[in-house]
Protein backbone atom coordinates (compact mmCIF):
# COMPACT_ATOMS: atom_id res chain seq x y z
CA UNK A 1 0.00 0.00 0.00
CA UNK A 2 2.59 2.43 1.11
CA UNK A 3 4.67 1.70 -2.42
CA UNK A 4 1.00 2.25 -4.31
CA UNK A 5 0.88 5.33 -2.25
CA UNK A 6 4.58 6.72 -3.99
CA UNK A 7 3.70 5.70 -6.99
CA UNK A 8 0.62 7.95 -6.90
CA UNK A 9 2.89 10.87 -6.06
CA UNK A 10 4.76 10.08 -9.22
CA UNK A 11 1.12 9.90 -10.85
CA UNK A 12 0.90 13.54 -9.89
CA UNK A 13 3.91 14.96 -10.93
CA UNK A 14 3.33 13.49 -14.45
CA UNK A 15 -0.34 14.32 -14.83
CA UNK A 16 0.05 17.66 -16.65
CA UNK A 17 2.07 16.33 -19.20
CA UNK A 18 -0.39 12.88 -20.00
CA UNK A 19 -2.99 13.36 -22.78
CA UNK A 20 -1.21 16.83 -24.45
CA UNK A 21 -0.29 16.63 -28.35
CA UNK A 22 3.10 14.84 -28.77
CA UNK A 23 5.28 17.14 -29.79
CA UNK A 24 8.54 16.86 -28.35
CA UNK A 25 11.52 14.71 -26.37
CA UNK A 26 11.40 11.79 -28.22
CA UNK A 27 7.49 11.38 -28.77
CA UNK A 28 7.71 10.17 -32.00
CA UNK A 29 8.63 7.09 -30.48
CA UNK A 30 5.06 6.65 -29.49
CA UNK A 31 3.93 8.43 -32.79
CA UNK A 32 6.18 5.13 -34.22
CA UNK A 33 4.37 2.85 -32.09
CA UNK A 34 0.90 4.15 -32.46
CA UNK A 35 0.81 4.54 -36.27
CA UNK A 36 1.35 0.22 -35.80
CA UNK A 37 -1.15 -0.11 -33.60
CA UNK A 38 -3.42 1.89 -35.97
CA UNK A 39 -2.53 0.25 -39.07
CA UNK A 40 -3.72 -3.27 -37.24
CA UNK A 41 -6.58 -1.73 -36.26
CA UNK A 42 -7.64 -0.49 -39.83
CA UNK A 43 -6.27 -3.26 -41.92
CA UNK A 44 -6.61 -6.10 -39.59
CA UNK A 45 -3.35 -7.18 -38.37
CA UNK A 46 -3.23 -10.47 -39.73
CA UNK A 47 -3.35 -8.88 -43.66
CA UNK A 48 0.02 -7.52 -42.62
CA UNK A 49 0.79 -10.66 -41.62
CA UNK A 50 1.35 -10.06 -37.64
CA UNK A 51 4.31 -6.94 -38.75
CA UNK A 52 4.89 -3.71 -37.78
CA UNK A 53 3.25 -2.02 -41.15
CA UNK A 54 3.40 1.79 -40.92
CA UNK A 55 1.06 2.53 -44.58
CA UNK A 56 -2.39 3.83 -43.21
CA UNK A 57 -5.68 2.22 -44.92
CA UNK A 58 -6.31 3.69 -48.84
CA UNK A 59 -4.87 3.25 -52.13
CA UNK A 60 -3.14 7.10 -51.22
CA UNK A 61 -1.53 5.95 -48.45
CA UNK A 62 0.26 3.55 -50.21
CA UNK A 63 3.64 2.79 -51.39
CA UNK A 64 5.06 5.57 -49.10
CA UNK A 65 7.78 5.25 -46.70
CA UNK A 66 7.72 7.24 -43.90
CA UNK A 67 10.50 6.68 -41.15
CA UNK A 68 10.05 2.60 -41.72
CA UNK A 69 12.55 1.43 -43.88
CA UNK A 70 16.28 2.80 -44.34
CA UNK A 71 16.65 0.33 -46.99
CA UNK A 72 13.91 0.89 -48.79
CA UNK A 73 13.76 -2.19 -49.40
CA UNK A 74 10.98 -3.74 -46.47
CA UNK A 75 8.12 -3.31 -48.69
CA UNK A 76 5.58 -5.96 -49.19
CA UNK A 77 3.27 -5.81 -52.89
CA UNK A 78 0.59 -3.95 -51.22
CA UNK A 79 2.74 -0.42 -50.97
CA UNK A 80 3.21 -1.15 -46.87
CA UNK A 81 6.53 -0.76 -45.82
CA UNK A 82 7.36 -1.75 -42.22
CA UNK A 83 9.94 -0.52 -39.69
CA UNK A 84 12.04 -3.58 -38.45
CA UNK A 85 14.67 -1.93 -36.97
CA UNK A 86 13.28 -3.48 -33.31
CA UNK A 87 11.50 -6.86 -32.81
CA UNK A 88 7.60 -6.96 -32.22
CA UNK A 89 6.37 -8.05 -29.07
CA UNK A 90 6.18 -4.15 -27.77
CA UNK A 91 3.72 -3.44 -30.40
CA UNK A 92 1.95 -7.17 -29.66
CA UNK A 93 1.33 -6.19 -25.82
CA UNK A 94 -0.68 -3.11 -26.06
CA UNK A 95 -2.33 -4.21 -29.44
CA UNK A 96 -3.64 -7.35 -27.36
CA UNK A 97 -4.88 -5.12 -24.26
CA UNK A 98 -6.22 -2.15 -26.91
CA UNK A 99 -8.06 -5.06 -28.72
CA UNK A 100 -9.24 -6.88 -25.23
CA UNK A 101 -10.55 -3.98 -23.63
CA UNK A 102 -11.97 -2.60 -27.07
CA UNK A 103 -9.94 0.45 -27.07
CA UNK A 104 -8.68 2.18 -30.27
CA UNK A 105 -5.08 3.06 -30.22
CA UNK A 106 -4.91 6.36 -28.97
CA UNK A 107 -2.46 8.52 -27.09
CA UNK A 108 -3.20 8.63 -23.38
CA UNK A 109 -4.22 5.04 -23.62
CA UNK A 110 -0.72 4.31 -25.05
CA UNK A 111 0.58 6.25 -21.80
CA UNK A 112 -1.24 4.69 -19.52
CA UNK A 113 0.00 1.57 -20.78
CA UNK A 114 3.32 2.55 -20.11
CA UNK A 115 2.68 3.81 -16.70
CA UNK A 116 1.41 0.35 -15.74
CA UNK A 117 4.72 -1.14 -17.22
CA UNK A 118 6.58 1.61 -14.92
CA UNK A 119 4.37 0.15 -11.60
CA UNK A 120 5.41 -3.12 -12.48
CA UNK A 121 8.61 -2.39 -13.32
CA UNK A 122 9.00 -0.37 -9.68
CA UNK A 123 7.46 -3.66 -7.76
CA UNK A 124 10.03 -5.39 -9.71
CA UNK A 125 13.24 -3.59 -8.71
CA UNK A 126 11.59 -4.00 -4.89
CA UNK A 127 11.53 -7.79 -5.09
CA UNK A 128 14.81 -7.40 -6.83
CA UNK A 129 16.56 -5.17 -4.03
CA UNK A 130 15.13 -7.94 -1.70
CA UNK A 131 16.45 -10.91 -3.15
CA UNK A 132 20.02 -9.53 -4.27
CA UNK A 133 20.09 -7.50 -0.23
CA UNK A 134 18.53 -10.13 1.77
CA UNK A 135 17.37 -9.60 5.69
CA UNK A 136 16.63 -5.39 4.94
CA UNK A 137 12.77 -4.97 4.87
CA UNK A 138 13.12 -1.79 3.83
CA UNK A 139 15.69 -1.56 1.04
CA UNK A 140 13.45 -2.93 -1.47
CA UNK A 141 11.07 0.26 -0.67
CA UNK A 142 14.05 2.74 -1.22
CA UNK A 143 14.88 0.81 -4.41
CA UNK A 144 11.73 1.41 -5.98
CA UNK A 145 11.69 5.07 -4.62
CA UNK A 146 14.72 5.91 -6.34
CA UNK A 147 13.82 3.83 -9.56
CA UNK A 148 10.30 5.29 -10.01
CA UNK A 149 11.67 9.26 -9.14
CA UNK A 150 14.61 9.30 -11.72
CA UNK A 151 13.56 11.81 -14.57
CA UNK A 152 14.23 8.72 -16.78
CA UNK A 153 11.58 6.83 -15.79
CA UNK A 154 9.31 9.76 -14.93
CA UNK A 155 9.10 10.78 -18.70
CA UNK A 156 10.21 7.51 -20.19
CA UNK A 157 7.93 4.98 -19.10
CA UNK A 158 4.83 7.46 -19.27
CA UNK A 159 4.77 10.01 -21.91
CA UNK A 160 7.17 7.95 -24.59
CA UNK A 161 6.18 4.30 -25.89
CA UNK A 162 8.92 1.94 -28.02
CA UNK A 163 10.38 -1.47 -27.31
CA UNK A 164 13.23 0.26 -25.42
CA UNK A 165 10.79 0.67 -22.46
CA UNK A 166 9.04 -2.49 -22.88
CA UNK A 167 12.31 -4.03 -22.46
CA UNK A 168 12.51 -2.98 -18.93
CA UNK A 169 10.17 -5.16 -17.21
CA UNK A 170 12.09 -8.52 -19.15
CA UNK A 171 15.84 -7.10 -17.85
CA UNK A 172 14.62 -6.80 -14.28
CA UNK A 173 12.77 -10.14 -14.48
CA UNK A 174 16.00 -12.18 -15.99
CA UNK A 175 18.15 -10.65 -13.10
CA UNK A 176 15.45 -11.77 -10.21
CA UNK A 177 15.58 -15.07 -12.03
CA UNK A 178 19.16 -14.97 -12.45
CA UNK A 179 19.65 -14.51 -8.54
CA UNK A 180 17.41 -17.43 -8.01
CA UNK A 181 19.41 -20.04 -10.16
CA UNK A 182 22.83 -18.60 -8.95
CA UNK A 183 21.31 -19.44 -5.23
CA UNK A 184 19.46 -22.48 -6.53
CA UNK A 185 19.73 -23.87 -9.79
CA UNK A 186 16.48 -25.83 -10.47
CA UNK A 187 15.10 -26.73 -13.77
CA UNK A 188 11.96 -24.64 -13.57
CA UNK A 189 14.26 -21.60 -12.01
CA UNK A 190 16.21 -22.23 -15.29
CA UNK A 191 13.55 -22.96 -17.68
CA UNK A 192 11.89 -19.98 -16.59
CA UNK A 193 15.11 -17.93 -16.95
CA UNK A 194 15.21 -18.75 -20.56
CA UNK A 195 11.55 -18.17 -21.48
CA UNK A 196 12.35 -14.57 -19.67
CA UNK A 197 15.40 -13.98 -22.23
CA UNK A 198 13.84 -15.06 -25.11
CA UNK A 199 10.85 -12.63 -24.40
CA UNK A 200 13.00 -10.01 -23.73
CA UNK A 201 14.96 -10.58 -26.97
CA UNK A 202 11.93 -10.85 -29.23
CA UNK A 203 10.96 -7.88 -27.59
CA UNK A 204 13.92 -5.28 -28.08
CA UNK A 205 17.88 -6.89 -29.45
CA UNK A 206 19.00 -5.22 -25.64
CA UNK A 207 17.52 -8.67 -24.60
CA UNK A 208 20.19 -10.04 -26.51
CA UNK A 209 22.59 -8.50 -24.45
CA UNK A 210 21.36 -9.21 -21.25
CA UNK A 211 21.10 -13.46 -21.98
CA UNK A 212 24.84 -12.85 -23.29
CA UNK A 213 26.11 -11.05 -19.89
CA UNK A 214 24.08 -13.90 -17.78
CA UNK A 215 25.43 -16.60 -20.64
CA UNK A 216 28.59 -16.02 -19.73
CA UNK A 217 28.39 -15.58 -16.30
CA UNK A 218 26.86 -19.16 -15.48
CA UNK A 219 29.44 -20.07 -17.73
CA UNK A 220 32.01 -19.07 -15.68
CA UNK A 221 30.32 -20.57 -12.82
CA UNK A 222 30.19 -23.82 -14.53
CA UNK A 223 33.65 -24.51 -13.73
CA UNK A 224 32.79 -24.91 -9.97
CA UNK A 225 29.44 -26.40 -10.62
CA UNK A 226 28.67 -28.07 -13.87
CA UNK A 227 24.62 -27.66 -13.52
CA UNK A 228 25.51 -23.99 -14.91
CA UNK A 229 26.35 -24.92 -18.12
CA UNK A 230 23.02 -26.15 -18.62
CA UNK A 231 21.80 -22.38 -17.83
CA UNK A 232 24.12 -21.64 -20.41
CA UNK A 233 22.67 -24.24 -22.83
CA UNK A 234 19.35 -22.56 -21.92
CA UNK A 235 19.78 -19.37 -22.46
CA UNK A 236 21.67 -19.50 -25.97
CA UNK A 237 18.88 -21.83 -26.77
CA UNK A 238 16.49 -18.81 -26.38
CA UNK A 239 17.89 -16.60 -27.89
CA UNK A 240 18.41 -18.79 -31.26
CA UNK A 241 14.64 -19.32 -30.99
CA UNK A 242 13.77 -15.76 -30.20
CA UNK A 243 15.99 -14.45 -33.49
CA UNK A 244 15.35 -17.36 -36.06
CA UNK A 245 11.33 -16.59 -34.85
CA UNK A 246 12.14 -12.85 -35.88
CA UNK A 247 13.54 -13.41 -39.02
CA UNK A 248 11.63 -16.07 -40.77
CA UNK A 249 8.43 -13.48 -39.39
CA UNK A 250 10.37 -10.29 -41.01
CA UNK A 251 11.49 -11.90 -43.86
CA UNK A 252 8.20 -13.10 -45.17
CA UNK A 253 7.58 -9.09 -46.00
CA UNK A 254 9.82 -8.79 -48.98
CA UNK A 255 12.32 -11.87 -49.00
CA UNK A 256 15.72 -12.68 -47.33
CA UNK A 257 17.86 -10.23 -49.60
CA UNK A 258 15.54 -7.53 -48.08
CA UNK A 259 15.13 -8.42 -44.69
CA UNK A 260 19.17 -8.69 -44.96
CA UNK A 261 19.63 -5.78 -46.91
CA UNK A 262 17.82 -3.79 -43.94
CA UNK A 263 19.51 -5.41 -41.03
CA UNK A 264 22.86 -4.25 -42.54
CA UNK A 265 22.13 -0.49 -43.11
CA UNK A 266 20.64 -0.41 -39.70
CA UNK A 267 23.60 -1.77 -37.79
CA UNK A 268 25.98 0.52 -40.16
CA UNK A 269 24.04 3.13 -39.22
CA UNK A 270 23.24 2.90 -35.18
CA UNK A 271 26.56 0.64 -34.32
CA UNK A 272 28.76 3.11 -36.38
CA UNK A 273 31.62 5.75 -34.47
CA UNK A 274 30.11 8.70 -34.97
CA UNK A 275 33.02 11.33 -36.91
CA UNK A 276 32.97 13.63 -33.78
CA UNK A 277 33.63 10.83 -30.59
CA UNK A 278 34.38 13.99 -27.84
CA UNK A 279 31.07 15.38 -28.67
CA UNK A 280 29.06 12.01 -28.71
CA UNK A 281 31.05 11.61 -24.94
CA UNK A 282 29.84 14.71 -24.27
CA UNK A 283 26.43 13.92 -25.38
CA UNK A 284 26.20 10.62 -23.24
CA UNK A 285 27.25 12.50 -20.21
CA UNK A 286 24.73 15.44 -20.40
CA UNK A 287 21.94 12.63 -21.16
CA UNK A 288 22.93 10.40 -17.99
CA UNK A 289 23.26 13.79 -15.61
CA UNK A 290 19.71 15.01 -16.99
CA UNK A 291 17.85 11.77 -16.61
CA UNK A 292 19.43 10.64 -13.15
CA UNK A 293 20.22 14.64 -11.59
CA UNK A 294 21.87 14.82 -8.01
CA UNK A 295 21.81 10.55 -7.80
CA UNK A 296 25.05 11.10 -9.28
CA UNK A 297 26.53 12.70 -6.36
CA UNK A 298 25.17 9.45 -4.18
CA UNK A 299 27.44 7.29 -6.25
CA UNK A 300 31.04 7.80 -4.68
CA UNK A 301 29.24 7.59 -1.31
CA UNK A 302 29.32 3.57 -1.99
CA UNK A 303 33.43 3.52 -1.76
CA UNK A 304 33.58 5.34 1.74
CA UNK A 305 31.15 2.70 3.09
CA UNK A 306 30.83 -0.97 3.96
CA UNK A 307 29.45 -3.00 0.93
CA UNK A 308 27.29 -5.96 1.72
CA UNK A 309 28.48 -9.64 0.32
CA UNK A 310 27.66 -10.72 -3.15
CA UNK A 311 27.10 -7.30 -4.41
CA UNK A 312 30.18 -7.72 -7.13
CA UNK A 313 28.06 -10.39 -8.85
CA UNK A 314 24.88 -8.47 -9.46
CA UNK A 315 27.10 -4.94 -10.44
CA UNK A 316 28.93 -7.27 -13.08
CA UNK A 317 25.34 -8.98 -14.49
CA UNK A 318 23.44 -5.71 -14.35
CA UNK A 319 26.07 -3.25 -15.95
CA UNK A 320 27.48 -5.49 -18.26
CA UNK A 321 24.54 -5.43 -20.83
CA UNK A 322 24.13 -1.30 -20.94
CA UNK A 323 28.73 -1.44 -21.26
CA UNK A 324 27.61 -3.77 -24.35
CA UNK A 325 25.13 -1.51 -25.78
CA UNK A 326 27.09 1.57 -25.38
CA UNK A 327 30.11 -0.23 -27.07
CA UNK A 328 28.21 -2.51 -30.10
CA UNK A 329 25.25 0.65 -31.06
CA UNK A 330 27.61 3.68 -30.20
CA UNK A 331 25.40 6.28 -32.44
CA UNK A 332 22.15 3.83 -31.40
CA UNK A 333 22.53 5.02 -27.37
CA UNK A 334 22.84 8.76 -28.52
CA UNK A 335 19.34 8.68 -28.33
CA UNK A 336 18.54 9.32 -24.48
CA UNK A 337 16.02 7.16 -24.03
CA UNK A 338 18.79 4.36 -23.75
CA UNK A 339 19.52 5.24 -20.59
CA UNK A 340 16.77 4.35 -19.03
CA UNK A 341 18.42 0.74 -18.70
CA UNK A 342 20.20 2.52 -16.18
CA UNK A 343 17.85 3.24 -13.97
CA UNK A 344 18.03 -0.85 -13.10
CA UNK A 345 21.64 -0.76 -11.39
CA UNK A 346 21.92 2.96 -10.63
CA UNK A 347 18.73 2.38 -8.12
CA UNK A 348 20.19 -1.12 -6.50
CA UNK A 349 23.32 0.70 -5.69
CA UNK A 350 21.69 3.70 -3.99
CA UNK A 351 19.44 1.35 -2.23
CA UNK A 352 22.93 0.04 -0.83
CA UNK A 353 23.97 2.92 0.59
CA UNK A 354 20.80 2.63 3.14
CA UNK A 355 21.96 -0.90 4.36
CA UNK A 356 23.10 -0.85 7.91
CA UNK A 357 21.71 -0.10 11.53
CA UNK A 358 23.90 2.90 12.84
CA UNK A 359 22.65 6.43 12.95
CA UNK A 360 24.92 6.88 9.66
CA UNK A 361 22.84 4.46 7.60
CA UNK A 362 19.50 6.08 8.74
CA UNK A 363 20.84 9.56 7.92
CA UNK A 364 21.79 8.55 4.33
CA UNK A 365 17.99 7.01 4.15
CA UNK A 366 16.98 10.25 4.61
CA UNK A 367 19.50 11.69 2.25
CA UNK A 368 19.04 8.94 -0.27
CA UNK A 369 14.73 9.15 -0.08
CA UNK A 370 15.12 13.34 -0.42
CA UNK A 371 17.42 13.78 -3.03
CA UNK A 372 15.81 10.99 -5.12
CA UNK A 373 12.47 12.76 -4.66
CA UNK A 374 12.85 15.87 -5.22
CA UNK A 375 15.82 16.34 -7.60
CA UNK A 376 14.06 13.82 -9.85
CA UNK A 377 10.80 16.21 -9.89
CA UNK A 378 12.72 19.23 -10.82
CA UNK A 379 14.80 17.82 -13.42
CA UNK A 380 12.11 16.31 -15.08
CA UNK A 381 10.25 19.55 -14.66
CA UNK A 382 12.97 21.50 -16.36
CA UNK A 383 13.51 19.27 -18.89
CA UNK A 384 9.66 18.31 -19.33
CA UNK A 385 8.01 22.11 -18.98
CA UNK A 386 4.08 21.98 -18.13
CA UNK A 387 2.01 23.91 -20.17
CA UNK A 388 2.06 24.89 -23.97
CA UNK A 389 5.87 25.21 -24.41
CA UNK A 390 8.61 22.95 -24.69
CA UNK A 391 11.91 23.10 -23.35
CA UNK A 392 13.34 24.85 -26.41
CA UNK A 393 10.49 26.91 -26.68
CA UNK A 394 8.03 25.58 -29.36
CA UNK A 395 4.99 24.95 -28.93
CA UNK A 396 3.18 21.56 -28.25
CA UNK A 397 0.76 21.87 -31.06
CA UNK A 398 2.69 22.63 -33.83
CA UNK A 399 2.35 18.97 -35.08
CA UNK A 400 -1.22 18.59 -34.33
CA UNK A 401 -1.86 21.67 -36.19
CA UNK A 402 -0.24 19.89 -39.55
CA UNK A 403 -1.90 17.22 -39.26
CA UNK A 404 -5.81 18.89 -39.09
CA UNK A 405 -4.43 20.55 -42.38
CA UNK A 406 -3.24 17.00 -43.86
CA UNK A 407 -6.74 15.48 -42.74
CA UNK A 408 -8.68 17.98 -44.37
CA UNK A 409 -7.68 17.31 -47.87
CA UNK A 410 -9.69 14.34 -49.85
CA UNK A 411 -9.76 10.79 -48.76
CA UNK A 412 -8.37 9.67 -52.30
CA UNK A 413 -5.26 12.28 -52.88
CA UNK A 414 -2.04 11.59 -52.15
CA UNK A 415 -0.30 14.06 -49.97
CA UNK A 416 2.66 14.89 -51.01
CA UNK A 417 5.75 17.83 -48.75
CA UNK A 418 7.70 19.77 -51.04
CA UNK A 419 10.86 19.00 -49.68
CA UNK A 420 9.89 18.57 -46.02
CA UNK A 421 9.90 15.48 -44.07
CA UNK A 422 6.94 15.44 -41.93
CA UNK A 423 7.36 14.08 -39.22
CA UNK A 424 5.76 11.08 -37.26
CA UNK A 425 3.65 12.58 -35.00
CA UNK A 426 1.60 14.56 -37.53
CA UNK A 427 1.44 11.58 -39.60
CA UNK A 428 -0.46 9.54 -37.05
CA UNK A 429 -2.75 12.75 -35.69
CA UNK A 430 -3.18 13.08 -39.56
CA UNK A 431 -4.00 9.12 -39.90
CA UNK A 432 -2.43 9.82 -43.90
CA UNK A 433 1.06 8.95 -45.45
CA UNK A 434 3.20 11.66 -46.98
CA UNK A 435 5.53 11.91 -49.84
CA UNK A 436 8.11 14.36 -50.11
CA UNK A 437 9.17 14.91 -53.15
CA UNK A 438 11.56 17.35 -54.80
CA UNK A 439 9.56 19.57 -56.89
CA UNK A 440 5.82 19.23 -58.56
CA UNK A 441 7.18 16.81 -61.43
CA UNK A 442 7.85 14.45 -59.17
CA UNK A 443 4.80 14.32 -57.68
CA UNK A 444 3.25 13.91 -60.94
CA UNK A 445 5.12 11.14 -61.51
CA UNK A 446 3.98 9.23 -58.56
CA UNK A 447 -0.01 9.89 -59.42
CA UNK A 448 0.98 8.47 -63.27
CA UNK A 449 3.01 5.43 -61.95
CA UNK A 450 -0.34 4.67 -58.92
CA UNK A 451 -2.47 5.22 -61.35
CA UNK A 452 -4.18 7.82 -58.76
CA UNK A 453 -5.80 11.03 -60.33
CA UNK A 454 -5.54 13.65 -57.51
CA UNK A 455 -2.49 15.36 -55.36
CA UNK A 456 -2.37 17.98 -52.57
CA UNK A 457 1.26 19.78 -52.53
CA UNK A 458 2.15 21.15 -48.72
CA UNK A 459 5.11 23.13 -47.76
CA UNK A 460 6.67 24.15 -45.47
CA UNK A 461 8.24 27.96 -45.86
CA UNK A 462 9.84 30.34 -42.75
CA UNK A 463 7.16 33.19 -42.45
CA UNK A 464 3.98 31.25 -42.84
CA UNK A 465 4.79 27.79 -41.76
CA UNK A 466 3.85 24.13 -43.22
CA UNK A 467 0.59 24.80 -45.70
CA UNK A 468 -1.24 23.68 -48.60
CA UNK A 469 0.32 25.47 -51.69
CA UNK A 470 -1.46 23.55 -54.35
CA UNK A 471 -3.90 20.93 -55.97
CA UNK A 472 -2.61 18.91 -58.67
CA UNK A 473 -4.21 16.89 -61.25
CA UNK A 474 -3.76 14.01 -63.87
CA UNK A 475 -6.11 14.90 -65.97
CA UNK A 476 -5.67 18.16 -67.60
CA UNK A 477 -9.10 19.40 -68.13
CA UNK A 478 -9.44 19.66 -64.34
CA UNK A 479 -9.56 22.88 -62.81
Amino acid sequence: MVLLCLFAVTLAIRWPNLGRPMSKHHEFCTATALRVLTVWHQEGIGSVGYNPATNFAGAANKHINNHASGSGKMVDVEGNYYYVSHPPLAYYLPYAVFSLLHIEPDVLPLQYFNLFINLLCGFGIYLLARAWLPGNSWVGMVAAIVYWFTPAALWFQSNVYMSDMMGQPFYIAALLLAIKVKDNPRLVTITALAIVCFLGTYNTWFGVLVALSLGLYFLFKAINNRAFIWVTLLLVLSQLLAMGLMAWQYSYIAGWDAYLAELSHRFTLRGSAPNDMLGMSLSLLVNYFVNYGALWALLPVGLLIKRPKGTRAMAIISVLPIALMHLLLLNYTGHDFTTLYAAVPISLFIAMLTVGHNRIYKGLTVVVLVVAIVSGFMFYKIVNPYGQFSFYGDRYITFQHQAEQIAAQPHQAVIFSLNTSVSPEALWYAKRNVLRVADEQAAMDFLQQRNISTGVIFEHSRNEGFQKTKTIYLQSDKP
